[in-house]
């Protein structure tokens, strides 16, 4: 894979890259890990033991350690990762350890403070915590304090949601910044680029069995329930069978915590023949865009959300909720439009406005990836981080 000539110069440390899933490394991470190595730093892997994350270390041609990392709160487990933590970095003696999301920068900066890391960089990728209530929103907002108190760094993948992180006051503004116009590594525009031939979107209509002239809108995605599922599904019954007839709704993604709630909702919608229709997990994201008109988000916070930005490269209009991480996304009449939370009716009005306007989808798509080509390239995205290294992380280190 191509990777582009460092101009700055952080080479020589060792890098410790933490993340509770290898799926997290296998989608964000393998960028990070080729260009932090091609500046001439040895990095080391370190999350659960799963093949996609011994995929995403060989494809980044780094060394892997499996340490398990719970998603969820499990104390023992959780104090046992510590250690065995604070164990390979007191062996390994890293200069950085960088640490991705809640679990894994809870645990990992913890265990680095304990072993004496001088550069501890907690990746903030989003806030659960905002949609969270009672007793787990207090505990998810001290984790998130303690792990911004014992970071030498913070970094937040979004401005909205370094501003959200500074009002709840888990994290001082001092010491938290974003990088360039925000994403953990940015789009790959060679791949996620438009097909103008239209036989990809050819090819994906017949397998999905949908009509060329059907208007599809797309949710890429968790169903759970912060990414708005039951607002989507009551905003789609709003558009009425006239809409609906020309129309589908395709979910792409699973119920990966298992939510019954959600899982029901969705059951129902499918029982009701509203022209909606679930494809679980795709492998092959560039042909399943390809067969969208449009993107829908309708979450109660995200990071930031790489299915909006991957579908801007690929000339799709958004609508997407007023939510954290999306209005750093999507700029509302320029590249999509921006709905408040928990609002299906409003939803609802903006859909029908773009299924009914294949002028205004276009003009959104056409402009969504200018956007994309302007601030949030692979390159350009991978050059800001390269450079927060050498100005901010290579005098700590090596002093």
């Amino acid at each position: 894979p191509r990777v582009t000539e460092s101009k700055v110069a952080i080479n020589g440390l060792r890098i410790v890259q933490i993340t509770a899933v290898g799926i997290s490394a296998k989608s964000f991470l393998i960028e990070h890990f080729r260009r932090l190595r091609h500046a001439g730093n040895e990095v080391l892997l370190v999350c659960s033991d799963d093949r996609d994350a011994r995929d995403a270390a060989a494809a980044g041609g780094i060394r892997y350690v499996p340490i398990t990392i719970k998603q969820s709160i499990h104390p023992v487990s959780d104090l046992l990762s510590v250690l065995r933590l604070r164990r390979l970095f007191r062996e390994w003696r890293p200069d950085v350890i960088h640490a991705h999301m809640a679990k894994a920068g809870l645990l990992g900066i913890i265990a680095g403070w304990l072993a004496g890391v001088p550069v501890r960089i907690y990746h903030n990728h989003g806030l659960a915590m905002l949609s969270a209530r009672g007793l787990r929103r207090r505990m998810l907002s001290t984790a998130e304090w303690v792990t911004n108190r014992l970071a030498t760094h913070v970094l937040f993948c979004s401005e909205s949601t370094r501003t959200a992180g500074i009002e709840s006051g888990v994290v001082a503004a001092e010491r938290s910044r974003v990088l360039g116009s925000g994403t953990i590594s940015g789009v790959d525009v060679e791949k996620f680029a438009p097909d103008p031939t239209g036989r990809l979107r050819k090819k994906q209509r017949q397998a999905w069995g949908i009509a060329e002239d059907t208007v599809v809108v797309g949710f890429v995605g968790r169903l759970v329930s912060h990414k708005g599922v039951e607002t989507l599904i009551d905003a789609w019954r709003q558009l009425g069978a006239t809409v609906r007839d020309r129309t589908r709704l395709l979910l792409v993604g699973g119920n990966a915590y298992g939510e019954a709630r959600v899982r029901s909702i969705v059951e129902d919608a499918l029982r009701e023949n509203i022209g909606v229709k679930t494809l679980g997990w795709v492998e092959d994201m560039v042909a399943c865009y390809s067969g969208m008109d449009l993107l829908v988000l309708p979450s109660l916070h995200e990071g930031f959300p790489y299915g909006i930005v991957e579908a801007q490269s690929m000339k799709l209009s958004i609508v997407a909720t007023r939510a954290t991480g999306n209005v750093d996304a999507v700029q509302h009449e320029v590249t999509g439009l921006l709905v408040p939370v928990k609002d299906p009716v409003t939803l609802s009005r903006a859909l029908s406005r773009l299924i009914g306007s294949e002028q205004e989808r276009q003009r959104f798509g056409e402009q969504g990836r200018q956007r994309i080509l302007d601030e949030f390239t692979q390159d350009r995205v991978l050059q800001h981080l390269l450079k927060f290294y050498e100005e901010q992380i290579v005098p700590r280190a090596t002093s």
